[in-house]
């Protein structure tokens, strides 16, 4: 529950950073395009951390519900599913995700 509600803060959270973002990638300053640019970069890093557990739940999950959850939530994210399937049964493999600390952050720029 604690997760959930989480989740539906940072839902009504990322649509004003959208907006945002959107607005400052068509800047006439380089300076705030390149800066927009570097932090929809971090966001989508953050989505693509995840996309291979998700693709996980998807394929492997014994709920059949959780594995249609997970298709429809590739789906909406732009994943192409038929070739996550190719790449899922071709390579029995554990997936892990690693998350991206501050600390990294602050040593990546």
């Amino acid at each position: 529950l604690i997760l959930e509600a989480i989740s539906q803060i940072a839902s009504k959270s990322l649509k004003p950073i959208n907006q945002a973002l959107i607005m400052s990638l068509q800047d006439t300053q380089g300076q705030v395009r390149k800066n927009a640019l570097r932090d929809v970069t971090k966001l989508y890093e953050l989505i693509t951390q995840i996309q291979p557990v998700i693709a996980q739940a998807a394929y492997d999950d014994p709920d059949p519900e959780v594995r249609e959850i997970a298709l429809f939530s590739l789906k909406k994210l732009g994943v192409k599913t038929n070739t996550l399937q190719d790449n899922q049964r071709g390579f029995d493999q554990d997936i892990s995700a690693t998350l991206i600390t501050d600390e990294e952050d602050e040593n990546n720029r």
